[in-house]
């Protein structure tokens, strides 16, 4: 698969392919289909009649998702529902809504643009949450049609959308299996989250409040110069993530980063966590069904087993597999022989094609240097081709002898 740049906007030719959709979701769909410029978006209404606490029939008493599917050749069988901000009055539709899908969907990820109830609509918030529950739901039930996994559904949000993501991760129902409604027999739990400048509400900001060994891997960015988000509550969440063991990453950046500006796109510093955010999902294994697997070997340099460096494994054919690295240093080595690496399931590369590099950085743990800096190795003998294994299903062992001369 071929990399997309990290910020191609452009006007999807989605109403083809919605035409399908809509045929597949069948009559029970309230859809509709509307223009924005050149750019085609699908409708789905989440409730075919009145939506939970509606207070009418309007459009603004019935939510709804905007469907932007990735171009075929791309998509990757991820998807992620968009949540844009606005403070639960408004709903800020372009630069945390419809530009955030269009970049999802030029990285080869489905987009569910939420309009969930709002305080300008005579909502309040247990309204929007509702509605983002049925989302996930919705998505899940009929994810074959959408030519989503249903394992690999996320959401993404932005400030009050952020609180959102937060509150879905934190308060998910595995649904009713007597449910009449098949939407309501299956899970609302996002697979993960990204919260971008958003808030864990449930953290108080003084104390580290505990969260379920059940909550949803976790992305979270923030900056230092929000007059709207302290920092420190998402400090509270990764540190509560940190002791139940759930996946999570949070960038906090500094410079000028108020509060509000979608995908950072003019800034050429804090516009790097969208970046961040795609090799999060490939690291994790969103972006792929391929299962992980571990790996091991033992490691040699001109017959000496290595003392002290990496062995990377780099996807060939599809750059959306997850890369798996390890630093290997025999001082601290707890099984096995000189040399032997081992690199966890979780953390392993998945069946297929990789280039594996090895980075010899030391040759003993001493109090002055033992080389004149670290050495790179892609190929097992300067005069043979460069290592690149097939990855299998199951464990892999994979021993590399290098000859540097």
């Amino acid at each position: 698969m071929p990399t997309l740049p990290p910020f191609r906007f452009f006007a999807l030719p989605v109403a083809l392919c919605l035409v399908s959709v809509s045929t597949a979701l069948g009559a029970e769909a309230a859809t509709t289909v509307r223009t924005v410029d050149t750019v085609a978006l699908h409708s789905v209404r989440l409730w075919d009649g009145d939506a939970p606490l509606a207070k009418g029939a309007a459009p603004e008493d019935r939510p709804h998702l905007d469907v932007l599917l990735a171009p075929k050749e791309h998509a990757t069988g991820c998807a992620m529902i968009v949540c844009p901000g606005g403070g639960f009055r408004e709903r800020a539709m372009d630069w945390e809504g419809l530009q955030v899908a269009q970049w999802l969907n030029s990285q080869g990820i489905h987009a569910f643009l939420l309009s969930y109830r709002m305080r300008g609509g005579g909502y309040e918030r247990p309204a929007a949450e509702l509605d983002s529950a049925r989302a996930m739901r919705y998505i899940r039930a009929h994810a074959a049609d959408f030519g989503v996994n249903p394992r690999r559904i996320g959401m993404i949000g932005f400030s009050a959308g952020g609180v959102l993501v937060e509150t879905m991760a934190a308060k998910f129902t595995a649904g009713d299996p007597q449910a009449t409604d098949p939407v309501e027999r299956v899970s609302s739990r996002p697979d993960f989250i990204a919260s971008i400048y958003g808030i864990p509400d449930r953290q108080d900001g003084v104390t580290t409040k505990p969260v379920p060994v059940e909550t949803p891997p976790t992305f979270i960015v923030l900056t230092l110069a929000d007059e709207a988000i302290d920092p420190k509550f998402g400090l509270r969440e990764i540190e509560a993530l940190r002791q139940a063991g759930v996946e999570a990453e949070l960038h906090v950046f500094g410079g000028d980063g108020t509060h509000g500006r979608g995908l950072h796109v003019g800034d050429p510093y804090t516009g790097e966590w969208p970046t961040l955010l795609i090799n999060w999902l490939r690291r994790n294994a969103f972006l792929t069904d391929r299962e992980r697997v571990p790996v091991e070997g033992v490691m040699t340099i001109d017959g000496v087993a290595m003392f002290a460096g990496w062995v990377t494994f780099t996807p060939v054919d599809d750059p959306n597999l997850p890369a798996a690295s390890i630093f290997y240093n025999d001082k601290y080595r707890k099984f096995g022989q000189s040399g032997h690496y081992y690199i966890q399931q979780k953390f392993g590369p998945v069946p297929g094609r990789y280039r594996v590099e090895v980075i010899h950085s030391s040759k003993d743990f001493i109090l002055v240097p033992s080389m004149d800096s670290a050495h790179r190795y892609n190929r097992l003998a300067p005069d043979a081709e460069p290592i690149v294994v097939d990855v299998k299903p199951g464990p892999n062992v994979i021993d590399l002898a290098i000859r540097s001369k």
